[in-house]
């Protein structure tokens, strides 16, 4: 069995980190952006209400691109609060089926 130095470890936590934080949501202005190399799909749904409860959002946005969707805010007949979830993937790989958003 290998051993990891824990510097070693730190990196590769940090490099995981730095992937998955290409895509960013802003929930103020629903807005989704991207700072990744390359063009991603991103699939976002709504957890407790919401107009995506039932069916899944998507989109897709090319490096540093923002889109919003204004119906990520909107109530859609569902009382309470809710929250956002959303997961994304490189795009290439989502039309090729080797990639699929986990939430």
């Amino acid at each position: 069995m290998y051993k990891i130095p824990a510097v070693s470890a730190a990196v590769l936590l940090l490099a995981a980190q730095g992937a998955s934080a290409c895509v960013a949501y802003d929930g103020p202005t629903d807005t989704f952006t991207s700072t990744c190399g390359n063009e991603v799909f991103v699939q976002y749904r709504t957890v407790g209400g919401g107009c995506f409860a039932s069916n899944l959002g998507s989109l897709s946005l090319k490096q540093g691109e923002s889109k919003a969707d204004p119906l990520l805010s909107e109530s859609c007949g569902s009382a309470g609060n809710f929250r956002v979830d959303w997961a994304w993937c490189d795009y290439q790989e989502w039309k090729n089926g080797s990639c699929k958003p986990k939430f």
